[in-house]
């Protein structure tokens, strides 16, 4: 198995961004992964696509030597855009993966550690009492974070 293309897109929600980066495969296999934000959303996208350079043609299974090549092979400290463009990179990687194996990536990282975990959501609004409605009906959704 071979990656054959990285594509990445910039998403924009009222006041912030979220970076998702797809790696695909001969084998028809995608992975998808986000990079977090860490400041300059642009800059992070310029690293992905920097990084498809490094990637095209490497087996994405190999996630651990894909991983050290991005991180040792920056020039100097990578830092936070650096490092949330790897992460976008490897989240893909494993689930390409788990795709190939036909198992969930949480197998592959050492079994399930709970029944239930606490999820977050965001809650915005323009005006303080924009804002109150949406916290509201996120409780009411039953979010508690």
């Amino acid at each position: 198995m071979k990656i054959m293309d990285l594509k990445t897109y910039l998403v924009g929600a009222q006041n912030r961004n979220w970076v998702f980066v797809k790696v695909l495969t001969d084998e028809g296999i995608e992975g998808i992964g986000e990079a977090y934000s860490v400041g300059p959303d642009e800059a992070t996208v310029a690293v992905l696509q920097d990084f498809k350079t490094w990637l095209l043609g490497r087996d994405p299974r190999e996630i651990e030597g894909l991983w050290h090549e991005m991180y040792n092979f920056s020039r100097f400290p990578g830092g936070s855009v650096v490092n949330s463009a790897i992460s976008g990179i490897e989240h893909a990687l494993w689930d390409i993966l788990g795709k190939s194996l036909g198992a969930p990536v949480y197998r592959l990282l050492g079994g399930r550690c709970r029944e239930k975990i606490r999820v977050y959501v965001h809650a915005s609004g323009p005006t303080p009492s924009e804002l109150s409605e949406a916290c509201l009906l996120a409780a009411k959704r039953g979010f508690t974070a």
